[in-house]
């Protein structure tokens, strides 16, 4: 049998995030370093995942409301989270033409943009009580 050989020690494999729903965090993702940029794309695809069941779950609530509330904040939130879900989005894609010395700034874009997405999430949760 042949041995493995030993992983580079300048890249360190990405920590494994903890388990929650979803199973990836943005605090996991934004530690990596552009040579982890693999790991970073695939924990990407995962908040945008559960970003769309996040906007899932809320058009379910609000197709439970009709009839029932007054739903015209809710429904302007909703744009807004749409607005922020296509930007997110866009700076993920941004983020895979990054070289080694834009790396952390469009990373931290990606954050800001993740933020604006869930504060959008709890934007739309207040903006109708049931």
């Amino acid at each position: 049998m042949v041995a493995e050989p030993a992983p580079s020690p300048e890249v360190q494999p990405l920590p494994a995030p903890p388990a929650e729903p979803g199973g990836v965090t943005w605090t996991a993702l934004k530690a990596t370093s552009f040579e982890q940029r693999e790991q970073f794309f695939a924990g990407l695809l995962g908040l945008e995942a559960q970003l769309d069941t996040q906007i899932g779950e809320l058009n379910a609530q609000r197709a439970a409301m009709e009839g029932t509330a007054d739903t015209q904040n809710w429904d302007f939130a909703m744009k807004a989270l749409d607005t922020a879900r296509i930007y997110f989005k866009s700076v993920g894609m941004e983020v895979r033409n990054a070289n080694s010395s834009n790396w952390d700034q469009l990373k931290d874009k990606v954050g800001r943009a993740w933020t604006s997405a869930q504060d959008a999430v709890g934007g739309v949760k207040s903006s109708t009580t049931v």
